[in-house]
């Protein structure tokens, strides 16, 4: 098929642009033609898809010349949207308005990243349960896993801050004090942080840091907490409500080896990419 993946921008290193330069990359792989839009851009990841054999181009360049559409923020380019194409709707957070579903009789499937979201579609937008399914982040497991991993004595706290991250990476780094490990922090914004130790900017190489670290933090079911797990990490789970509260903290040891196979089994990205196609089939 030739399918074209949609969200509102592909310009730094948050989740929504890994989201979906490893659902794209996996579709390649799966022997698929993929292009990826988006109305923001940048000359890094337009070089970055090229190479790894998709193209990267501006929202409006979007008809009805592709089989299927996969898309998040329809918001921010909703005027570009082609009229008569198939469209599974991708969701990953219950929290921001930019996340709100396309309703639309187009849309053959909803896809929510965790069980909360899905439940969010139903009960408070009224889609039919038939059309919403949890499929979970696509994750590249050549760059994710327990090999070459030490423990260098510091806590990892990764991902775009903002108001759902905020107070977690408070007790976070708390947490790290008072165990005497360094904490550190890793996004995409250039905040004033003082609670962590240090502070870097986005990376390539995030692997390296989860490989590396003694323990990590991430939001509930989200895609760092799970990288961390997938790396054979420690790690705490911070459960974020509907309203961007944090209602729980849980605490986890490293996974077993049959968690490991279970988690590489549903985060893989080509896996991943398979299973979201195959929603457009039933």
């Amino acid at each position: 098929m030739h399918i074209c993946c949609c969200c509102h921008r592909m310009k730094v290193m948050t989740g929504s642009e890994v989201y979906f330069f490893e659902l794209c990359s996996a579709l390649v792989e799966l022997g698929h033609k993929v292009t990826l839009a988006a109305p923001e851009i940048s000359v890094f990841y337009k070089q970055k898809c090229h190479n790894a054999g998709f193209e990267l181009v501006p929202i409006f360049e979007l008809n009805d010349g592709y089989d299927l559409i996969l898309m998040s923020h329809y918001k921010s380019f909703e005027q570009f949207i082609p009229k008569h194409t198939p469209i599974v709707n991708i969701i990953h957070s219950e929290i921001y308005d930019l996340e709100q579903p396309f309703i639309s009789d187009q849309v053959v499937k909803y896809i929510g990243v965790r069980d909360t979201i899905c439940q969010k579609l139903i009960n408070e937008y009224g889609i039919d349960p038939s059309k919403v399914q949890m499929i979970r982040n696509p994750i590249d497991l050549s760059k994710f896993n327990t090999n070459n991993c030490q423990d260098q004595q510091y806590g990892l706290f990764v991902g775009t801050m903002g108001g759902l991250r905020y107070k977690p990476a408070i007790h976070f780094a708390e947490f790290c004090k008072i165990n005497k490990l360094k904490s550190v922090y890793i996004g995409p914004e250039n905040e004033f942080l003082p609670f962590f130790d240090s502070v870097f900017p986005a990376t390539e190489a995030i692997e390296d840091y989860f490989k590396n670290c003694s323990i990590s933090g991430g939001i509930i079911q989200g895609r760092t907490y799970f990288e961390a797990k997938l790396c054979g990490k420690k790690t705490i789970e911070y459960y974020i409500n509907g309203m961007g509260m944090l209602d729980n903290i849980e605490y986890d040891d490293e996974p077993s080896l049959n968690e490991l196979k279970m988690l590489q089994d549903t985060f893989d990205r080509k896996r991943v990419a398979e299973r979201i196609i195959s929603t457009t089939r039933s």
